[in-house]
């Protein structure tokens, strides 16, 4: 009956909520080393933006890939990336209202000799509260009901084990990640724990 139907959707949205947190808990106390390979990043910021689709599109916000990129491809695990920058774009969408827009922008950097592939995401929400901006990559860090506050903390996680860096900066109108990462990124040493 109707019912009991709404209470077994319920139990089961609880259920997948619970599973997400501890899957999210078990990924940061212990994540998987990086499988390194070649990574499209062009293919893997249209995959992330296939990915969240219907949550953009239910709030009405617009999400576009620039591809500025000469170096087409980085040593990287395009799983690992996905995730992190499938973490970092979904914020943008929690942050923004309807008519906002995400653009994820690629390019390439120079410095200390060494070439990098730069990840932009830049959304026009509402920001970062001065109070917790400093602690954005923190776990348990969160401004939402829902939230675990593991997404950003992850993603920093991922990013760091490829060798790169992550960092955020308020704009007067939403917030800017950028992800830099090295394009020649060899294979990493395995840890003996």
């Amino acid at each position: 009956d109707a019912d009991k139907t709404q209470y077994v959707r319920a139990i089961l949205d609880e259920i997948h909520r619970l599973d997400e947190i501890i899957r999210n808990l078990l990924n940061y106390a212990r994540p998987p080393h990086p499988q390194i390979g070649t990574c499209l990043l062009a293919d893997l910021s249209n995959r992330v933006i296939q990915l969240l689709s219907d949550e953009a599109g239910k709030k009405g916000i617009q999400i576009e890939v620039q591809d500025k990129l000469l170096h087409r491809s980085c040593r990287a695990d395009g799983n690992q990336l996905t995730q992190a920058l499938l973490n970092i774009v979904l914020n943008g969408i929690q942050a923004c209202k309807k008519n906002d827009q995400i653009e994820i922008i690629l390019s390439n950097e120079d410095a200390d000799r060494k070439a990098y592939a730069r990840i932009d995401v830049i959304d026009t929400g509402t920001g970062i509260r001065p109070e917790i901006r400093n602690r954005l990559f923190e776990p348990f860090v969160t401004t939402k009901t829902t939230g675990t506050g593991l997404g950003l903390a992850i993603s920093q996680q991922i990013i760091e084990e490829h060798h790169g860096k992550i960092s955020c900066r308020s704009l007067d109108k939403g917030t800017q990640f950028s992800i830099r990462l090295p394009v020649n990124m060899q294979e990493p040493s395995v840890k003996v724990d």
